[in-house]
């Protein structure tokens, strides 16, 4: 039996999780300490290339 998980990429745990596969722990730790709401814009805002890579944006958005 064949099991298809779905994942939303723009959850923060998934985009975590993807910094730390990366070894960019630090960034990691920073982005559970933000704030719910503004985590996404914040992340996008810094490091826009790190967040395409992890899903969070799209590539139009870059």
């Amino acid at each position: 039996m064949n099991v298809l998980l779905l994942v939303d990429k723009k959850d923060r745990a998934h985009a975590v999780a993807t910094l730390d596969q990366m070894g960019l722990n630090q960034i990691a730790d920073w982005i559970k300490a933000l704030p719910e709401h503004k985590w996404e814009q914040m992340f996008h805002s810094r490091w826009p290339t790190l967040a395409k890579k992890c899903g969070i944006i799209e590539d139009e958005q870059v």
